[in-house]
């Protein structure tokens, strides 16, 4: 819990922050949980590559995926345990086309665990 009576960023306390433009950083309760976040177009076939995507390959399947269709709010979009690969995550649900938000949280590949 805060103490301070003067909140304060990040990025006076580690000058790398601001030079990437970050005021602060996301926490976790513990190590070795990180965040990815994609919005993207449902593809055809719901697979989403994360190389494809800018996106860091997990280190194991146990992550959770969130998403949000922005189109069409009855279709919204799921992703199976069975789904769930490190280096890919199959969509299903929304139609072809449909603008998805995607929130993968969990240990990416090379990273700390706890």
């Amino acid at each position: 819990m805060a103490t301070g009576a003067m909140p304060k960023d990040l990025q006076d306390h580690i000058p790398v922050l601001a030079d990437q433009g970050m005021k602060n950083l996301v926490g976790s309760p513990a190590r070795g949980i990180s965040m990815q976040y994609l919005q993207k177009a449902m593809p055809a076939g719901g697979v989403i590559v994360f190389a494809d995507e800018g996106l860091e390959n997990m280190a194991n399947a146990t992550y959770g995926v969130f998403i949000h269709n922005h189109t069409d709010e009855t279709k919204q979009g799921t992703c199976a345990n069975a789904a769930r690969l490190t280096t890919q995550i199959t969509i299903t649900g929304p139609t072809a086309a449909d603008v998805l938000d995607i929130v993968i949280v969990g240990q990416v590949d090379g990273q700390l665990g706890a």
